[in-house]
């Protein structure tokens, strides 16, 4: 029943990939109990997993479906803490991820070409300063500063720090890789002031002609 209701809900026939046979989940995209969501089998069982974060961090949400339609901000965590409501940030970004993919396909490990790489990184932050331009909501809540020391703890997880000599920096942010399906990434960017998580949002990202660009970001603001 759960996860029927998780597929009338939370996946949306607009947005799910038509056709593919498995996508490739990143070994930092887990579920509460910490495994890696791609041992479960196929993204009706990540859902289910993903229910269980929902459950245990969000007061009025039971799964993805409620929790992607709380208006970004409204969400109530049973604390009050910083680090839980950037938990409850990240929950979100991986359901609106997981709502791109049809529930019957199977989830696998990422492959040696599955890495966030510097193009990326730039290609993000660059992203984040033409939404900081034209948007006056993404300028008060983007970090976008263009220069930065890039480093990566592996291939699916890398940091960009603000080169402002302080231990840590005053602003970095974060990129980690959620979800991969052809020529496509999704990244889940975390903002952080001095190593603390604050925003946290997501990207998608689509390699193209030798390069790649930013073709969607959640949460839209308006």
């Amino acid at each position: 029943m759960l996860a029927a209701a998780m597929v009338a809900g939370c996946i949306s026939a607009s947005a799910t990939f038509a056709g593919p046979q498995s996508v490739r989940l990143g070994q930092h995209f887990r579920d509460v109990a910490g495994y890696q969501m791609h041992g479960f089998g196929n993204v009706a069982t990540v859902l289910e997993r993903q229910s269980l974060g929902v459950e245990a961090f969000v007061r009025e949400a039971r799964d993805c479906r409620d929790l992607l339609a709380i208006p970004q901000g409204k969400e109530h965590g049973y604390d009050t803490l910083r680090e839980t409501y950037a938990v409850i940030q990240s929950i979100k970004v991986e359901c609106w991820v997981m709502s791109h993919v049809d529930p019957g396909v199977l989830t696998t490990p990422t492959e040696a070409t599955d890495l966030i790489t510097p193009a990326m990184i730039r290609g993000i932050m660059a992203n984040a300063r033409n939404l900081s331009a034209a948007n006056e909501d993404w300028a008060k809540t983007l970090l976008d500063f263009s220069d930065g020391e890039i480093a990566c703890r592996d291939k699916e997880r890398c940091r960009l720090e603000r080169p402002d000599g302080k231990k840590p920096p005053e602003q970095s942010v974060g990129f980690e890789l959620v979800l991969a399906r052809g020529d496509e990434r999704f990244i889940r960017v975390i903002q952080m002031i001095y190593g603390r998580s604050g925003f946290v949002y997501g990207v998608r990202w689509r390699e193209a002609g030798g390069g790649g660009e930013v073709v969607a970001v959640f949460p839209e603001l308006q």
